[in-house]
C-alpha cells in the first residue's frame, strides 16, 4: 500500500468502505458482579450525600451557638465595665 499526500483520501476510503459491514460481538465476564459494584458504589454516594447534609446542618446549628455565646459573654463583660465603674465611683 502506498501512502502519499495524493493517495491518502483514496486509501482512508478504501479502508473505510471495507470494514464498514464488520461486526464484533463482545463479552464481558463478571458483568453482573460489575453492576452489583456499580449500584454499591451508587448507593454509598446517596449515602455520603445525606451524611454531608446532616454534617452540614450540624455545623451551621454550632456556627450559632458559637455566634450566641460570644454575643452572651460581650453582654456580660459590658454590664461587668458597668457595675465595676459604679462601684469604684461610689468608693
Amino acid at each position: 500500500m502506498q501512502l502519499q499526500a495524493p493517495n491518502v483520501r483514496n486509501v482512508v476510503k478504501k479502508i473505510r468502505r471495507e470494514l464498514s459491514g464488520i461486526e464484533i460481538d463482545l463479552k464481558v465476564k463478571g458483568i453482573n458482579k460489575i453492576k452489583k459494584d456499580l449500584k454499591g458504589a451508587a448507593t454509598a454516594m446517596k449515602k455520603l450525600t445525606k451524611q454531608t447534609k446532616a454534617s452540614q446542618s450540624g455545623f451551621e446549628k454550632f456556627n450559632a451557638s458559637i455566634g450566641k455565646a460570644i454575643k452572651n459573654v460581650i453582654r456580660y463583660d459590658i454590664a461587668r465595665t458597668i457595675v465595676t465603674g459604679l462601684s469604684m465611683a461610689i468608693q
